[in-house]
Order: structure tokens, then C-alpha cells, then sequence
């Protein structure tokens, strides 16, 4: 069973979430908040923990900042955002400060969206209420691996000097885990890199942008149909469209979700395999469900390099199971090496706490 914290100042909107969640038999809504002061004093009073807390942003005496930061700091629990999806800076900064993710708070007017958002709802909850969060989400570092990596030279001979790609798949926990691999970027990366974040209908690409470039030295921006992508260029899919490649021209393409997923990672590192073969990149991130899985073999079958991130530094480790699940994966590495990786494969660097 999987004890919720609701906590919003809506007296309505914490009935309708809560309303929701116990429609699903595994899931018990355990206690009410009105704010982060009183989240706080539950989680402190109550004998009966929660596994998972749902937390607006915007509340008085205590806002939702205010509590995801002293909740991870002294009761680390996963929290998943419920709010209103207008400002994107405030997302950012919530995940930050260690929430897991953001879903869109249903409109008590708009009937017609509740059953929609109400399944996403239920399913974030189950599956988030599984993560192992810690007290300091960005400063638990994996110990560096101990010498080169074997295989390096066999990997470099398939990565040639020009027309080099990379393409990144990610969901659930792929904000904060894209914004560690960026930092690892140098500016003049010799590669252009396409990411597929999956995130909630209603979320704008800018805000995730917008936060990212406080922090990188890479440039970064969202995909543009016709555009040529450049080396050293980060290039975002804007939400509800698929990202494709033909040649070094983004292609957006308004079809129907494949398996599910819109855009679709599993799309874009098929038409990166297409047109770039043994200098196709395709590395799969954290997140729910098996999107990528279908594009890391096809990567593979064309001569390009596949790397999953491993369980322990994912914060969903689906997207990534189902990637090595295939057979087809060339390195199962912690996030933290995953940029250290391609900097050697790139600029041959090789730094002494490999030797």
C-alpha cells in the first residue's frame, strides 16, 4: 500500500486529489496539508510515515520551496510536484531542491481533464513512492572508476573525427540527471547533442531551458524544424512533437505517439542510426517505461555506440532496464561517468584518477 501526503492550501483541491488516489486500491492518502509548516509537523508527529508526498507551490506560511528543502534536508521523502503549469522557473528550482517531478494540478472546472491527469496522477505515484531519495541529491558523487575503461580503443575506431551525433532519452528524473551530464560538457563538445525529455502536456521547453543555461557552458536551445544542428550545440524536443534527423537537419514531425511517447526517443535515434551510423551516440537516462529500447538497436545494428545509465544513479531505472534488457547497450555506466566517457572518446582525455 502507498501512504500520500497531500498537501495544497485548496481545501477543493486537496479533496480532489485525494479523491483520486483512493480510487486506486493500493494507494491511501494518509493526511492532509494546507501548507509546507503543517507537512512539516505531520511528517514529524505522525507515527505513520508517508511514502510519497504531493506539494503544491504556491501556499502561505510556508510555500512549496520552502518545504521540499527542509523535507529533503531532515525527512527525505519523494515528493512529486501537483500545481499549476505557468511558470516554468518555479519547476526548475522545485527540482532542484529535490522533488522528482511535476504533473499539472486538475482544473476543478475542467471535468473533462480530471480522468486524463487523475491515471497520470495514480501512476506517478506508485512509481515515484519507490525511489530511494537522499539528503543531498546533487552531492552524492559516485567514487570515479579506477583505470581507463576497457574496450575505449575498439569504441573510438567506430566514432570518426567528423559528423559526429548524440542523441539523449530521458523521463522521470531527467531534469536534474541532464543538467549533472550537461555540467560534464566542455563548450567547444565536438558533437551536437538531441535530447527527448518527456515531460507533462502543458510544461513549456523554456523554463527547463532557461535553468540549464545558469549552469552549462554548452549552448542550449529547443529544436527547430529545417535547422541545421551545429557541434557544441544542445538541442531540446519541444513537447508534443517528435524529434527526427535527416542528414543535420532537424525534422519536427506532429505524428502519432509511438508506443505511447510523443516526442519519441526511440524515433529520433532511429533517424540518427539512419543517416549517421558508426557516428550515431544514443545514451538512455532515467525515466518510466521502455522508450529508446527500440532505437538503442537500431543504433547498434548500424555500427553506433549505445550507453544506458546504471540502476543505482537512476531515479526510475525502466527506460534504461529496457535499453539493456536488448542486448544492445556497449556501457552500463553511473551518470556521473557517462561525460567523463565521451570525453575521452572526443578529446582522448584521460585524467589520473584513471591511471
Amino acid at each position: 500500500m502507498v501512504k500520500v501526503l497531500v498537501v495544497d492550501d485548496s481545501p477543493l483541491a486537496r479533496e480532489m486529489i485525494t479523491t483520486i488516489l483512493n480510487t486506486d486500491s493500493e494507494i491511501n492518502v494518509i493526511g492532509q496539508a494546507s501548507n509546507g509548516r503543517e507537512a512539516i509537523e505531520f511528517l514529524k508527529n505522525n507515527p505513520e510515515k508517508p511514502d510519497i508526498i504531493t506539494c503544491d507551490i504556491q501556499m502561505p506560511i510556508m510555500n512549496g520551496f520552502e518545504a521540499i528543502e527542509h523535507i529533503m534536508a531532515y525527512n527525505p521523502t519523494p515528493i512529486l510536484i501537483v500545481t499549476v503549469l505557468n511558470k516554468d522557473e518555479n519547476f526548475m528550482k522545485a527540482l532542484k531542491l529535490g522533488a522528482l517531478d511535476i504533473i499539472q494540478k486538475p482544473a476543478p472546472d475542467s471535468w473533462i481533464e480530471i480522468p486524463k491527469i487523475g491515471m497520470e496522477l495514480i501512476e506517478k505515484v506508485k512509481l515515484l513512492s519507490r525511489v530511494n531519495v537522499v539528503i543531498h541529491l546533487d552531492g552524492k558523487q559516485k567514487a570515479r572508476q579506477k583505470g581507463k575503461m576497457k574496450g575505449l580503443e575498439e569504441i573510438e575506431k567506430r566514432v570518426q573525427a567528423e559528423d559526429k551525433v548524440v542523441g539523449i532519452a530521458s523521463s522521470t528524473g531527467g531534469p536534474t540527471t541532464l543538467l549533472r551530464l550537461f555540467k560534464t560538457f566542455e563548450q567547444d563538445f565536438p558533437a551536437p547533442v538531441l535530447v527527448v525529455q518527456h515531460m507533462s502536456e502543458g510544461f513549456f521547453i523554456k523554463g527547463l531551458i532557461d535553468w540549464f543555461k545558469n549552469s552549462i557552458k554548452m549552448p542550449i536551445k529547443q529544436a527547430e524544424d529545417g535547422e541545421t544542428i551545429e557541434n557544441g550545440c544542445i538541442y531540446i524536443s519541444p513537447i508534443n512533437v517528435h524529434l527526427k534527423l535527416k542528414g543535420r537537419t532537424i525534422v519536427l514531425d506532429d505524428s502519432p505517439p509511438i508506443r505511447n511517447q510523443k516526442p519519441s526517443a526511440d524515433l529520433l535515434f532511429e533517424t540518427m542510426a539512419e543517416y549517421h551510423k558508426e557516428n550515431c551516440i544514443a545514451i538512455v537516462l532515467t525515466g518510466i517505461g521502455e522508450d529508446g529500447a527500440g532505437g538503442i538497436k537500431r543504433v547498434k545494428e548500424l555500427g553506433g555506440l549505445t550507453i544506458a545509465q546504471d540502476q543505482e544513479t537512476s531515479t526510475v531505472f525502466g527506460m534504461p532496464k529496457a535499453a539493456i534488457d536488448t542486448g544492445c547497450v556497449d556501457k552500463i555506466l553511473p551518470l556521473e561517468e557517462i561525460g567523463h566517457f565521451l570525453n575521452e572518446i572526443f578529446f582522448n582525455e584521460v585524467d589520473d584518477s584513471y591511471s
